[in-house]
This record gives structure tokens, sequence and C-alpha cells, in this order.
């Protein structure tokens, strides 16, 4: 086993738990399952970036800021999806509203 995995394999034993703490404490619309894969996504880009680059100065203070990287745009991802799904509810009740006055108004039939 290299020097990376090693590393790894030891900060994910240690650092793990206390990832998946810190993203739930940090924000209430990330539940366990979700800080779970936010935290196993960032130890996965420290294997590949790690053995690109080599290990950090500070592999923990990476882990974390990845971590709230990874949960920061996951956040915003959702947050504009929200937007969207409330303008596309917006779009809808437009539409509804726009045909039941069209059905109200008396049909011109031109021969």
């Amino acid at each position: 086993m290299d020097k990376v995995q090693q590393e790894i394999d030891q900060l994910y034993k240690k650092q793990f738990g206390k990832l998946v703490a810190s993203l739930l404490y940090s924000s209430r619309n990330i539940d366990l399952e979700t800080a779970e894969d936010i935290a196993q996504d960032s130890f996965s880009a420290a294997l590949a970036n790690w053995t690109l680059n080599g290990i950090p100065l500070n592999p923990n203070g990476w882990l974390y800021k990845v971590c709230r990287n990874k949960a920061l745009t996951l956040l915003t991802r959702n947050k504009k999806v929200r937007r969207l799904e409330e303008n596309d509810n917006l779009a809808e009740v437009e539409v509804r509203f726009s045909d039941s006055i069209l059905d109200d108004q008396p049909q011109n039939e031109f021969k």
C-alpha cells in the first residue's frame, strides 16, 4: 500500500465521523445519509488529488475544506432546484388561470 493510501486510511478512521458531525451541525438541510455521502466523496477526491499532487501540508484542513465546499455546492444546487420548481408551479398556475379566463369569454366565429 502506498503512502497516500495509508494516509487516507488513517484519516478516514480518525476524521470520517467528525466530518459527518460537522456537516450535520452546520446545516439543518443536510441529513445523515447526505453528510456521509459528502464525507465519502471528499475522501475519494483526496485519493485522486493526492495521488497526483502529493499529500498537502494540512491534510485534515484539506478534507474539511473540500467537505465544506461540496456541502455548499449541494445546498446551492438544491436551492436553485427549489426555486425552479416554485417558478414552474407559478407558471402552471398562470397557465391554468389564463385558460380559465379564455374559457369564460364568448367564442366569436367568423364565417
